[in-house]
């Protein structure tokens, strides 16, 4: 790992510890308010709304102009959404903060991968794709931890240590990461480049892998979210979890997830079976989440869902590396940037509203989505098939 690339990890893992920061807090902060269960479902897709509007925007630009700067305006940015949100009182004005959050949400995400696909030699990308993933995975999980500890302190305090590091990961993204010449940029591309459903009028261009591939990204970022949202606050509402146990257990997540794509993910992508292994890697989650649900005990809903973990963590970097694989004449990172934002989009609605009918139909609906994606990859990926 050459110095660029070291320096874009170790901030990259600032910033996604201190993306969680105010996550194991947030249920506490609904309840609190005393508002409706449904909208922190709802609140997560808002800034998902904004998140998909906004990506390809942020995609173009990162393309033309400094990357950098534009990590640091996605932090800065979303510092004072978050600064916003922990002074909401109502629920439109938590949708509000979380509509504002999601357009530099968009701008962190699109450029942080598109810096790391530029200072990468076409030998180590699928290398440090896996790098991104695992540390976004891991630093998610231990943001919560610190996040959970910090907000026994009290709520606000989880909020502001998240505004302060996230101002401080910014700055110093832009002043000793590597920086690179601005293009020319034509206005009337420009505009016409940032159009959000600029897939559909192109969908034509994009391979059938990578059509394919954007299609497993919106589908399981779905599957996902679902789970996650509603795994968040059924930590606090059904076993009436305190922050810092909330941030523990997402600790033990970060944990096997690292172990699971140090060990499983990258053998996969060394023997070169990414396609192959998709649609079992689908199916045992769904299995997994099935089952962990089942128990109403706390030590083995805890076991369970870790078990479970272990094996959702597979998924999202094989994906990247089919998407980064492909080439194709427009931009393919704010188009899967932008998928992941519409699964951000249904999967927050769908934990919102199915938590508020029954407190495990939104689980169930993941593991339905995990089976959809299985059968898809089997019959897209047979050794006989031509597409």
């Amino acid at each position: 790992m050459n110095r660029k690339e070291a320096i874009f990890f170790v901030l990259l893992a600032l910033q996604n510890l201190a993306f969680n920061f105010a996550h194991p807090v947030t249920p506490s902060l609904i309840i609190n308010l005393d508002l409706n269960p449904s909208i922190f479902g709802i609140a997560f897709a808002a800034m998902a709304l904004t998140s998909f509007l906004f990506s390809q925007l942020w995609g173009v630009l990162s393309s033309y102009k400094n990357d950098c700067l534009i990590f640091m305006l996605g932090c800065l940015g979303y510092a004072c959404s978050q600064y916003f949100f922990l002074i909401s009182t109502s629920e439109m004005s938590i949708i509000g903060a979380r509509l504002l959050g999601g357009i530099f949400i968009a701008a962190i995400n699109v450029s942080s991968l598109n810096y790391l696909v530029r200072i990468s030699s076409i030998e180590n990308r699928g290398r440090n794709i896996t790098f991104f993933a695992t540390i976004t995975l891991v630093c998610t999980s231990f943001g919560y931890l610190f996040g959970g500890f910090i907000g026994d302190l009290g709520i606000q305090y989880a909020f502001l240590s998240q505004i302060i590091t996230l101002i401080t990961c910014g700055l110093l993204f832009y002043f000793f990461c590597d920086k690179k010449q601005s293009q020319p940029l034509n206005h009337k591309n420009f505009i016409n480049k940032s159009n959000p459903f600029l897939f559909i009028k192109n969908r034509n261009t994009l391979t059938k892998i990578l059509l394919f591939s954007m299609f497993l990204a919106f589908a399981t970022t779905i599957a996902q979210t679902t789970y996650e949202q509603s795994f968040n606050y059924y930590m606090k509402d059904f076993f009436n979890f305190p922050p810092s146990l909330n941030g523990i257990v997402k600790a033990g997540v970060g944990l096997v997830s690292l172990l699971s794509i140090s060990v499983i993910c990258l053998w996969i992508q060394r023997k070169n079976i990414i396609k192959k292994s998709l649609s079992p890697i689908f199916l045992l989650c769904s299995f997994l989440l099935f089952l962990s649900i089942q128990f109403k005990k706390i030590d083995l809903f805890i076991i369970f869902s870790l078990v479970f973990s272990s094996v959702n963590a597979l998924y999202l970097p094989l994906i990247q590396d089919l998407v980064t694989s492909e080439k194709s004449t427009i931009n393919t990172l704010g188009l899967y940037n932008s998928m992941k934002s519409l699964g951000w989009i249904f999967g927050g609605l769908l934990a919102g509203l199915l938590y508020a009918i029954s407190n495990t139909l939104p689980f169930i609906i993941a593991c339905l989505i995990f089976i959809l994606c299985a059968i898809l990859c089997i019959a897209k990926f047979k050794p006989s098939s031509s597409k």
